[in-house]
């Protein structure tokens, strides 16, 4: 019985913290064509969070705490972005398209 009460806190404790956190979610394109970007690296500032796109320009940032951040958008031959004020809701996902612009070489 004690080992049933124990595997049953561990679980309910496991799902409360995973609650804690929240989500970003988005495509990224570039600007003028709109085509997907692969390999764009989207970083939550202050945090160990960030992700890089897929083949589609499609990303996905897990476990970011509550509260407003900071985005930074990195990719080669692009205009970095900063995304300021960024809503994260616990148990929530964030939607975000990110559009960017070519820079100059």
């Amino acid at each position: 019985m004690r080992k049933l009460l124990y595997s049953f806190l561990l679980i309910l404790t496991s799902i409360a913290l995973a609650n804690d956190f929240g989500f970003i979610s988005g495509v990224v394109t570039d600007k003028e064509s709109r085509e997907p970007l692969p390999g764009v690296q989207i970083v939550v500032e202050g945090t160990d969070c960030g992700a890089v796109t897929n083949l589609d320009g499609v990303y996905e940032i897990y476990r970011i705490p509550p509260g407003k951040h900071e985005l930074f958008v990195e990719y080669l031959g692009y205009t970095s972005i900063k995304i300021l004020n960024v809503e994260v809701v616990a148990d929530s996902t964030t939607k975000l398209d990110i559009a960017m612009d070519q820079g100059s070489f």
